[in-house]
């Protein structure tokens, strides 16, 4: 070879260094041989084994795998990886950097399970998201060195979740309730959650050190609050309550609740007290809809009325924070024959359910997510008519049903709010015959700092003490005598 040819050569890439470019200008290092390449590959398998191991350990907390088929899994994976992870390194490495993302794939699958279902990691979605991110900028490092600052980009906002959250924790302490004895609640099929029959025990809130209430809460054979009656004796009719936790008296006794507060201004009614913490207009109409109502109410005449707060549109049509402890209930859409019921918001809309998980997991931006879902702006724009309409048509389907079953007559109270879809509430459930009282009107206002559970922020006995007469004077029942 002459001395023109040998510097022609030597000018030339080779062939291993042109292999060495990958698409997008960035240079791929080449370890095919020699110790780090032996680093690389035990730091890649480890990984990958690391993070399978935690599905397979998370899948056993839940009972899905016996222990021996965990460990079958688990070496059946790494003999496996062992045979394929050289042979699939090499093939890429002659290759575009176009189909380096491929080698990423075996990372990205436990992440991608950890989204789908929380119980096949062993932790939330975000902090796996930034484990993984992280191993790819580490392992691209070693690989492709010119990707490895997109890949800690791509990292970097996770990291300042976590950063965020790790502040956020160390602030306002937990506000933690709890029942004794547990559970109260109980899975139901058509309501979703319902407590449990027969339930008697003890209700408490905390806020750090701080004590909210310490309460009696008690259920009777068809899982209704109990109502305390002082003034016992035949009752003729009944005057069934449906609503929130505002019905059910959270942070209150037994004897505090807004039914059993009515049940001392009359004693011509029987008072029902099916409220519940967390619910909707959905599940008035889905227990008129089963017809148990009829078995468990023995007076045929009466009244039923339903607490109705703005906020329920959210829980009707499925908000963020509704989804967020509600998504087994029930899930009715408005179609051109009318209201049908779709399952379960968990059955009918599942993606949204895995989102608010996904976002759940994450405390800063559950805070964000909470506050956007609290401002009426972005809800007039995105469901305001649509959920008005969904709760009017509820609403009203539920009057129809009672008449149905029942004689008597069907009322909407509205407990006082500044939110202005109350007003076309209002509107159109009056449009269709259907009574609403407007507690506001009635000189009632939201409840004070002294109306109010400590800590907690739901009306105390006293308030609902004023409910109740105003309900009593305004439905003419005060004392009245059996007829």
């Amino acid at each position: 070879m002459s001395p023109s040819q040998m510097r022609d050569a030597d000018e030339r890439p080779s062939e291993t260094a042109r292999a060495a470019t990958v698409a997008g200008g960035f240079p791929v290092t080449n370890h095919s041989t020699g110790t780090s390449s032996r680093h690389h590959d035990l730091f890649y398998r480890g990984s990958v084994l690391v993070l399978y191991t935690a599905v397979i350990v998370a899948r056993a907390r839940v009972g899905i795998l016996s222990a021996p088929l965990k460990l079958a899994a688990l070496a059946v994976f790494a003999a496996v990886l062992g045979v394929t992870s050289a042979a699939v390194r090499q093939f890429l490495r002659q290759h575009t950097g176009g189909l380096m993302v491929i080698r990423y794939l075996p990372l990205f699958l436990p992440l991608a399970l950890a989204l789908w279902d929380e119980r096949f990691s062993l932790l939330p979605p975000l902090p796996m998201a930034l484990i993984t991110l992280v191993i790819v900028a580490v392992d691209s490092a070693i690989v492709t060195p010119g990707l490895a600052p997109w890949c800690i980009a791509l990292a970097s906002p996770f990291l300042l979740l976590v950063s965020l959250d790790g502040i956020q924790s160390m602030g306002t302490p937990d506000t933690v309730v709890s029942l004794n004895p547990e559970p109260f609640l109980a899975r139901d099929d058509a309501l979703g959650h319902r407590p449990v029959a027969g339930y008697a025990g003890r209700a408490s809130m905390w806020k750090g050190s701080r004590q909210g209430y310490d309460v009696a809460v008690t259920a009777d054979e068809f899982s209704r609050r109990v109502t305390v009656d002082r003034t016992p004796g035949p009752r003729l009719r009944h005057a069934a309550f449906m609503g929130c936790s505002f019905v059910f008296g959270q942070g209150v006794d037994d004897g505090e609740t807004l039914p059993s507060h009515f049940a001392s201004e009359t004693r011509s009614f029987r008072v029902y007290n099916y409220g519940l913490g967390g619910w909707g207009p959905q599940h008035m109409y889905a227990l008129l809809e089963s017809g148990a109502l009829a078995d468990e109410i023995s007076e045929h005449s009466g009244v039923m009325l339903y607490g109705l707060h703005a906020f329920h549109v959210d829980r009707a049509i499925g908000s963020y924070i509704f989804l967020k402890w509600g998504r087994f209930a029930p899930c009715y859409i408005l179609k051109e024959a009318g209201l049908a019921r779709a399952g379960s918001f968990a059955e009918a809309r599942p993606a949204s359910v895995r989102l608010v998980d996904l976002v759940q997991s994450s405390r800063t931006l559950d805070r964000l997510m909470t506050r956007l879902d609290l401002a009426f702006s972005y809800k007039e724009v995105l469901y305001y008519r649509r959920g008005v309409e969904l709760t009017v048509a509820i609403l009203s389907e539920s009057a129809r049903e009672y008449h149905r079953q029942f004689d008597g007559e069907f009322i909407v109270f509205l407990w006082p709010n500044r939110d202005p879809r109350s007003r076309a509430l209002v509107r159109e459930l009056t449009a269709r015959g259907i009574r609403v009282i407007i507690l506001a009107d009635h000189g009632l206002n939201p409840p004070d700092d002294d109306m109010v559970v400590a800590l907690d922020g739901h009306p105390n006995g006293s308030y609902y003490a004023r409910v109740a007469r105003i309900l009593a004077d305004l439905l003419d029942v005060r004392q009245e005598p059996n007829q």
